[in-house]
């Protein structure tokens, strides 16, 4: 028997690691594929909008990815917030005022 892994191969745990993945894999080629594709999608007609487009914007892709996870209760929301608050050691948000201050120079 391997340590770390489940005799069951189809045990509740390993297929929520597979929902896991899953939605992580998804997230990824949605981002890759909006950044290059950038699509859109064409909104009903309405009398005071004529034609409205609904555009899928890459950045937003990881956001839904969490939000997937959140719903399917693969992460907390206290694991977000712990993410994005980090520890003593390592604090995420000064780490993207550091990359943005360095992207404005």
């Amino acid at each position: 028997r391997k340590l770390g892994f489940c005799s069951d191969p189809h045990s509740s745990s390993t297929m929520a690691d597979v929902g896991t993945l899953l939605i992580f894999i998804l997230t990824i080629i949605s981002v890759v594929f909006c950044a290059v594709k950038q699509p859109s999608v064409a909104l009903p007609q309405h009398r005071f909008i004529p034609c409205a487009r609904l555009h899928f914007a890459y950045y937003v892709m990881p956001m839904v990815g969490v939000l997937l996870l959140l719903i399917t209760q693969r992460i907390t929301f206290q694991n977000v917030i712990d993410a994005l608050v980090g520890d003593s050691n390592v604090r995420p948000y000064s780490v993207i005022a550091l990359f943005f201050s360095v992207s404005y120079i």
